[in-house]
This record gives C-alpha cells, structure tokens and sequence, in this order.
C-alpha cells in the first residue's frame, strides 16, 4: 500500500527549524495510540525526527523528507497525508484525509 504526501511549504519550513533538521534526518510520521482521530478512534498521528531505517515510504517536499514505516501504513488505508501549518497553534499539524484523485499535490 503506498500513501500520497502534501507538505505545504509552511510546515515544512516550520519542521526544519522546530526540529533542527540534518541532512540525514527525515521527519517520521506515525500511528500513535491516544487523541484525537475520527478516522481510528483511539488513534492519532504523531511526528518525529530521526534517521530513517527499515522499511518506509518516503517522500521530499519542500527539502524536508517525510516517511512513514511499513508498521503505520494500516492508518493510511485509502488515505493520504497532507501536513500543513495551523498559524494559530504555530505548528506543522499532520492529517490523513480521504484519498482522492489530487492534481500535482507537491505544489503544496
């Protein structure tokens, strides 16, 4: 299964400084049990740095590379990821949405 990603150029100048990205470094998204999502009740998607290893999907936008591991791909099901920049919590905010047929969604 393969997840769409749209950053907006917002977010991801945010996710490079609030998270000092390196080079190597990637911003995972991920499953994570607890919050708020009417897609998985009980579930929610949370955002880290790291270096990425093992199985993933990934994509760049904005020169910021985005993965999701194999393991969390379950919550993407017939969905795709947008990540965009809430001015009014001052941070990148990631959702999954219904997938749908998108013109070039890395103009985001």
């Amino acid at each position: 299964m393969a997840v769409r990603m749209m950053v907006s150029a917002e977010a991801a100048q945010w996710l490079k400084r609030e998270l000092n990205l390196g080079p190597n470094d990637a911003v995972r998204v991920f499953a994570r049990y607890g919050g708020q999502s009417d897609i998985h009740p009980g579930f929610s998607l949370g955002m880290s740095k790291e270096v990425p290893a093992g199985p993933v999907v990934a994509e760049e936008h904005h020169g910021v590379r985005i993965c999701v591991h194999e393991a969390d791909l379950w919550y993407f099901d017939g969905m795709d990821l947008y990540i965009q920049y809430d001015p009014v919590l001052d941070e990148a905010v990631p959702q999954a949405v219904p997938a749908q047929a998108h013109g070039d969604h890395r103009a985001l």
